[in-house]
């Protein structure tokens, strides 16, 4: 997957949810409107948990006992004395919008104000409408989706890597990120109605249809 023009992910679940409330999911549906929300703001979401998180960083530990250190010419063993702390972060804000692979009542309560989900049953004509919007407005950055990885860091880096304590998400995530480091506000896209390949239910769906 090449980073320097506007791609997709080829291995995309085989359906989306999107849990939030139906008066904006109703307008995703019928006219394909969608928020994308900047990285930054997620830490300021302070009522859902679900949600609140520091996206532009990602900080991993090693317990000690769990590795083992060498000198590259003897081959020496080094003993640690404790757990190992990586950090890793982006430089720069970035756009994203999230979506759930997997089917869960339980997320209703989890994403906070959420009282309906929108179940894209063709999620590879949905995102790619996104991207080609996306593109044709921001032709200089970076559009991209990929599954998140939880505890490992995905290949893609930070912007696709959360913690674990996240993974019961299980999120997909499109990501739009600048050309240069800037300030963002949430962005609002349309692309067309989209009810050919998706609908609005509440909670007490049929998972059995799904």
């Amino acid at each position: 997957m090449a980073l320097d023009g506007m791609e997709v992910f080829v291995g995309r679940p085989k359906k989306l949810f999107r849990y939030s409330e139906r008066k904006w999911l109703a307008r995703s549906l019928l006219h394909g409107e969608f928020r994308l929300r900047p990285a930054s703001h997620y830490l300021e979401i302070e009522s859902a948990a679900a949600r609140r998180d520091d996206e532009r960083s990602r900080v991993s530990v090693q317990k000690k006992g769990t590795f083992v250190m060498t000198l590259e010419r003897t081959g020496e063993v080094i003993e640690t004395l404790g757990d190992i702390t990586h950090t890793s972060s982006i430089d720069r804000d970035y756009y994203t919008l999230c979506f759930s692979s997997r089917w869960d009542p339980r997320h209703f309560k989890d994403f906070d104000g959420s009282d309906a989900c929108l179940i894209i049953h063709d999620p590879a004509d949905v995102l790619e409408r996104i991207h080609a919007a996306l593109e044709k407005q921001f032709p200089e950055w970076v559009s991209l989706d990929a599954p998140v990885s939880y505890g490992v860091n995905s290949n893609l880096g930070v912007v696709f890597t959360k913690p674990n304590e996240h993974a019961f998400q299980a999120e997909h995530r499109l990501a739009l990120i600048p050309s240069e480091p800037q300030t963002l506000a949430p962005l609002l896209i349309t692309i067309g109605s989209i009810e050919s390949v998706a609908e609005v239910v509440h909670d007490t769906y049929d998972v059995a249809a799904i």
